[in-house]
């Protein structure tokens, strides 16, 4: 299974989250003559006073582009909260669109001397700015800006390239399109079906006549990645019924893909609803099994880009409901223990709902294993085993693990343990 296509697919939205939950406070100069002479702004400080400055007004009169970028870097400067100054991005954008593209090309490489200095990471400014520049130039120059930032960097395959080539396929997927089946440097050329799946997504909304053209042209693998990205963007209530329509009828790879992208986005609202929509398919046990799998790995997988909080117990509930009887499936448990060991607390509370018996003991050791160092958590889950032996090995695992971080306490917890516990920890420790 294979979530590089859709996590690079959002990937630019993610960073933009990340850097608004990360970003600090900008300089501010409220109050404060700029070095222009311009007015004294108004008395009051904080955000309005700054956040509502007009940059036309700021760059007004300007001798010089290299003036007018020092007012822009000053008014960002300004702002409070550059990542969501929607009025100051407009502006800069419209700015950035009349300005030759050869100043631009200049600036940027400015602006990444720049970043590169900010070694405290006071302000956000120069990234965002050549970002930005980045960004416009990429759709402006399409291939021709491409190429040229391969040609200074080589071997950049996370920076500068992929930003423009995801900005380009952006704004123009099919000329993106045209170019990617043509000649390109190397690192380009290594991630083709990738930079296709993302101009072929794009198309989606943008011209469906066109996108369902362009998806059949393309390798039976880059289809299905494009298909399950489809389907997750479809995936709502008004259009769920059509991507099911079209899996119904589409050849084995196409449908598992999108059955796979469907699910998943109502899994992400809704597991339980996602878990009765894979029920009611009609699809072979063998196919719903792989399904299911697939379902729960998204479900409990830890998104770097969403700050959107797991309800892992809420899936596992679902996810339960689904599949009543003791028996637990390996892929399962190592969904299970990958999220268990991000959110501990939750796990363990989920792990003591379930009734004593096979079940619970098989997800009480993958917790076990994955959160030893929880030691009271631990101890809590270890309680509930009912079977002796292994209860007995986790107990044993538990104490010499204990024992190296705080060996008052695993000695309270020992000795509150029942006296036949206690005499089997003694006999497996005596072997």
């Amino acid at each position: 299974m294979n979530r590089g296509g859709m996590l690079r697919v959002l990937m630019v939205a993610g960073i933009v989250v990340a850097f608004a939950a990360g970003h600090r406070v900008a300089r501010s100069s409220t109050g404060a003559p700029d070095r222009e002479g311009d007015a004294k702004r108004g008395a009051a400080t904080g955000f309005h006073a700054d956040f509502k400055v007009s940059l036309t007004s700021a760059t007004a009169g300007a001798r010089s582009w290299q003036e007018v970028k020092e007012k822009v870097v000053r008014r960002w400067e300004a702002s409070p909260a550059v990542m969501v100054d929607f009025e100051l991005q407009e502006e800069t954008l419209r700015l950035l669109e009349k300005t030759p593209v050869a100043d631009l090309e200049v600036w940027m490489r400015e602006l990444r001397v720049l970043e590169e200095q900010e070694e405290d990471h006071d302000t956000w400014v120069p990234m965002v700015l050549r970002q930005m520049v980045l960004k416009v130039l990429a759709q402006r120059g399409g291939s021709s800006v491409i190429l040229a930032l391969a040609a200074v960097a080589p071997d950049d395959r996370n920076g500068d390239v992929d930003d423009a080539l995801d900005h380009w396929l952006e704004h123009d997927p099919v000329a993106a399109l045209d170019w990617l089946d043509g000649e390109m440097p190397e690192v380009i050329a290594e991630d083709r079906d990738h930079y296709r799946e993302g101009a072929l997504v794009r198309l989606t909304s943008k011209d469906p006549a066109a996108f369902e053209k362009r998806l059949s042209q393309v390798s039976a693998e880059v289809r299905e990645e494009v298909l399950e990205t489809y389907a997750w963007l479809k995936g709502t209530e008004e259009s769920r019924d059509g991507v099911l329509a079209r899996a119904a009828e589409s050849p084995h790879g196409e449908a598992m893909a999108l059955w796979s992208g469907l699910i998943r986005r109502e899994g992400e609202e809704d597991p339980a609803r996602a878990y009765a929509t894979l029920a009611e398919l009609d699809i072979s046990p063998d196919v719903r099994t792989e399904l299911d799998e697939r379902l729960l790995f998204w479900l409990l997988y830890p998104d770097p880009f969403s700050q959107k909080k797991i309800d892992g117990a809420g899936v596992m509930r679902a996810w339960a409901m689904r599949h009543p009887g003791d028996e637990v499936s390996e892929s399962t448990l190592e969904s299970f223990g990958r999220w268990s060991g991000s959110d501990p607390d939750q796990a363990a509370a989920w792990i003591r709902e379930l009734p004593a018996g096979d079940r619970y003991d098989a997800f009480a050791k993958a917790f076990i294993e994955k959160r030893i160092g929880e030691s009271e958590a631990a101890a809590g889950v270890i309680a509930g085993m009912r079977d002796d032996d292994l209860r007995v090995a986790m107990q044993r695992r538990l104490k010499e693990s204990w024992l190296k971080i705080d060996s008052d306490a695993a000695a309270v917890w020992e000795s509150k343990l029942p006296e036949e516990d206690r005499e089997r920890l003694r006999e497996a420790e005596g072997e």
